[in-house]
């Protein structure tokens, strides 16, 4: 199984090295839909392990980590009878108590077009699907 697709990013190549001991797992193995701060969007995680039963995203940093950190929330809210780790490259668990201060997630910003206010990544991807509706008909989001 493990040599079906390779991993695209050096930080799961090296993952795949520093933790699988078997064959058993899968690159991206499936896609599920999220709602998602009012967005239904695609989620991948990066690999499956079928010895463990347990799906597996990489976080190589703590940006990408507290960038992403609502998209895991949702998934574990949305499918919990699913198992899910977030690991460093090395193979170890990621550290998900978030530091201290204000988090990438928590910056909110306010849509100029529909005037909503959006927390985290997600923004830009509502400002875009804003922009295409407000063109086409002329209606809020």
């Amino acid at each position: 199984m493990g040599n079906m697709k390779d991993p695209r990013h050096n930080s799961e190549r090296e993952f795949v090295k520093n933790f699988f001991n078997h064959d058993e797992w899968e690159y991206e193995p499936r896609t599920f839909k999220l709602k998602y701060h009012g967005f239904i969007v695609s989620y991948r995680p990066d690999f499956y392990d079928r010895v463990r039963d347990v799906y597996i995203e990489v976080s190589s940093t703590r940006v990408a980590y507290l960038n992403n950190k609502p998209k895991y929330d949702a998934f574990r809210e949305q499918y919990p009878d699913l198992k899910f780790e977030i690991r460093n490259p090395d193979g170890s668990i990621h550290c998900e108590n978030p530091p201290r201060g204000i988090q990438a997630y928590e910056i909110a910003r306010t849509c100029p077009i529909c005037g909503r206010t959006i927390k985290g990544n997600v923004y830009f991807y509502h400002l875009s699907r804003c922009k295409a509706a407000d063109k086409a008909t002329n209606i809020e989001c």
